[in-house]
Parts: C-alpha cells; sequence; structure tokens
C-alpha cells in the first residue's frame, strides 16, 4: 500500500484531527532528557481520496504552524517537527498510519485531518498502545471534520478542538428556524459522520418545533440519486438539511433543482462542495463553517496569503491552530505523560486566540463555544453572511 511521508523540519513551508504523544525516545522520558530533542507531531491526513479536499488545507495550517514556531526560536528552545502520514482517505490505512508514527518515528503527539470513520478507529488504536506502554502514554486530538458525539463514550485519549456534531446541528436549525421555516427534510449519508448528523439534525429541528417531514440516509458515490431526490420533493419541504457533502451533495442538489425544488439547502463546511458552480444555487444554498473566524482573523489571513498566494479557509485554519496548541503542549507539559500534556494543553488554550478564534474546552475536554462563520451563494460566489462569525 503507497504512503508518503514527509518530514517536515526547521522553518520548512508547507483542517477532525487526531493528536497522540508518546515519549520521542518511545518511553518517559523526563523534562531534562527532552530538553534538546525536538518536539515531533505528527499528522495523519487523507492527502489522496476523498478527504483531500479538507486534508490538504489542513496540512497547509499545519506546516505553517511549525514554520512560525521555529521562526520565533520553537517552544522553549526545542524546534519542532511535522511527520506526516497520508492515510488514503481510509480508516484501515488510518490506523496503521497511527502506529507508525507512534511507534516508528516516536512522535510527541499526533494531530489528524481526519473524518469520523478514520477517527474512531484511531483512538481505538491508541488506547490499545496505552495499555501496553505502562509510564508512558499515548494522546489523541480531534479536529478536521471528527466532530461525531460518539467520542465522548470512548477512552479519554483525545481532546476533541472541534465543536461536535451535536452543537453544529443546533446551529444550522436555529439559523434556518429564524428564516421563518417550519417544515424541513433531513438528508444524509452511511458514514459515521452522515448517520450522528442524521440523528442529532432531527432532534434539533423538532426540539424547535418544527416538522421534519421526511429523513433518508443514502449510500455515498452513487451513480445518481434520483429516486431519493424524487422523494425528498414529494414531501414538500420548505428546507432541506443535508449531512451529505462533496460532489453528491452537488448531484443531490442538480437533480432536485431540475425536479423545480426551490428549497434551500442548509450544510456544514461549505468549501467542500462547490455550489456556487451549480445552477439554481443563488440564494438557496447555505453553509455552516464551525471555529473560523473568516475575515475576521485578518492579520493571519493576510499572513497565509502572503505564503500560499491564495486566501485560506477553515480547514487551513483548523490545521494551524492545532498544530500550534499541540506543540506547545509537549513543550509545556515537561513530560510524555497524559495528564500533564492535556493540563498543559488546557493552560495553552487560556492564553491562545488563533485563526480558529478562542479556546474553551469541557470537562470532556471536548471543544465548546466556538464561533461560527456562515456563507450564501450569490451572484455565483460564496459570499459572507453580515455579522458572521456569531
Amino acid at each position: 500500500m503507497r504512503r508518503r511521508r514527509l518530514l517536515w523540519a526547521g522553518s520548512v513551508v508547507a483542517t477532525a484531527l487526531l493528536a497522540a504523544a508518546c515519549g520521542s525516545s518511545g518511553g518517559g522520558g523526563s523534562s531534562s532528557s527532552q530538553s534538546k530533542e525536538p518536539i515531533k507531531i505528527g499528522l495523519i491526513a487523507g492527502l489522496t481520496g476523498p478527504s483531500s479536499a479538507w486534508s490538504v488545507p489542513y496540512k497547509n495550517g499545519a506546516q505553517l504552524a511549525v514554520k512560525d514556531l521555529n521562526a520565533k526560536g520553537g517552544v522553549d528552545g526545542r524546534k519542532v517537527e511535522l511527520v506526516t502520514e497520508d492515510n488514503q482517505s481510509s480508516p484501515e490505512t488510518s490506523v496503521s498510519a497511527a502506529t507508525t508514527l507512534m511507534f516508528s518515528d516516536h512522535v510527541n503527539f499526533i494531530v489528524c485531518s481526519c473524518d469520523s470513520g478514520e477517527f474512531l478507529p484511531i483512538v481505538s488504536r491508541v488506547e490499545q498502545a496505552d495499555a501496553s506502554k505502562p509510564g508512558g502514554g499515548q494522546f489523541i486530538v480531534s479536529n478536521g471534520v471528527a466532530g461525531t458525539t460518539k467520542i465522548l463514550n470512548l477512552p479519554p485519549v483525545y481532546i476533541s478542538t472541534f465543536p461536535l456534531n451535536g452543537t453544529l446541528a443546533k446551529t444550522l436549525a436555529q439559523q434556518a428556524w429564524k428564516q421563518g421555516f417550519k417544515r424541513a427534510y433531513v438528508l444524509s449519508q452511511s458514514d459515521a459522520y452522515g448517520q450522528d448528523m442524521y440523528t442529532q439534525l432531527q432532534s434539533a429541528w423538532k426540539s424547535l418545533g418544527g416538522t421534519v417531514v421526511g429523513s433518508t440516509i443514502v449510500n455515498p458515490d452513487l451513480p445518481n440519486y434520483t429516486s431519493v431526490m424524487q422523494q425528498v420533493n414529494s414531501s414538500h419541504p420548505q428546507v432541506i438539511f443535508t449531512g451529505t457533502y462533496g460532489p453528491d451533495a452537488l448531484l443531490q442538489f442538480r437533480e432536485i433543482t431540475q425536479m423545480g425544488s426551490k428549497a434551500p439547502w442548509y450544510l456544514l463546511f461549505h468549501e467542500t462542495a462547490e455550489f456556487n458552480k451549480v445552477s439554481g444555487s443563488d440564494n438557496r444554498a447555505y453553509g455552516l463553517d464551525p471555529a473560523w473566524l473568516g475575515d475576521k482573523a485578518g492579520s493571519w489571513v493576510s499572513h497565509f496569503k502572503s505564503v500560499y498566494g491564495h486566501a485560506p479557509g477553515l480547514f487551513d485554519a483548523q490545521g494551524y491552530d492545532t498544530t500550534w496548541l499541540a506543540a506547545m503542549a509537549v513543550g509545556k507539559a515537561g513530560s510524555d505523560n497524559v495528564d500533564a500534556i492535556k493540563k498543559a494543553y488546557v493552560q495553552a488554550t487560556n492564553s491562545y486566540s488563533g485563526p480558529t478564534g478562542k479556546f474553551k474546552l469541557n470537562a470532556q475536554y471536548a471543544r465548546i463555544d466556538a464561533p461560527v462563520s456562515w456563507y450564501v451563494v450569490r451572484g455565483g460566489q460564496w459570499v459572507a453572511l453580515p455579522g458572521a462569525p456569531s
């Protein structure tokens, strides 16, 4: 199986993330033994396959964070390195990538641009590594698009720096409710993210007093969704909430538009699907980007543009902030102990504000109260709605 492995160190320039902390020497090193060693951050990202839509930007952000940290002299004098594994958008390859980073590359922390289906098995793998390594520890941080509420029932080997799906579903529902809609259809897909959003969206809409006129889970990558979209259209929804994304969401939107539907679509992660290039999307396609300040992250946006030559998005920002905080946590902890790194991570968030906004973690180390940015298609372009982020 082909795997890309890239090592970014020194000032080399290049976003639901995962991070693991195991000692760079493979054991429970002391502060003095680690003082001159580089901080090694492992990145698992789908650089090939469908996950590349968010993983390539995430990697760009992560590499920029490493560059900026090292330009400041590193963390307490320790340089930061980024070791990247391409998981090829596969859950199975994600597990082998985590194993390689922990036991071959001996990284201190893993950040992951993984969807929920890739993230969940990595958590299990890291827990297994924890159990087999007394005195040391591994540590996972989710980001990218891994906001599944299932992580709250998993072993505490992660920090979730991305808002959970339950929160995002409520935010989508509330925005549509403010527009006066009452009848909604929920369309989602059969992966871990889609199944979670399927449940969360219905619950959020009903809690507001809305009516769910229909709901369907579809398999991804089908040649057409004609029969499903006929079912959606015949339900006459005022608004459609979708847990589908990418090319599938575009195809579904085209099909129902051709059937005469003018119902608006509400979705997450607007930059993963080019609705702005689809006829009939003006003032109908609404996108929510969680944990992203957008143009209000002015100086950072300008900095990113100066390095990459184009504007950043949600996943560039996610990659930047999570990599920065991971390096700070490892450097300040003075130990590869999981609890010490968690404590240092929380301390780092208290004084940090990056392009994804200020950080606040609950008792389960899941991010709460993150800002959101709203977008709508107008004139063939995704444009930020006034007042975003909120």
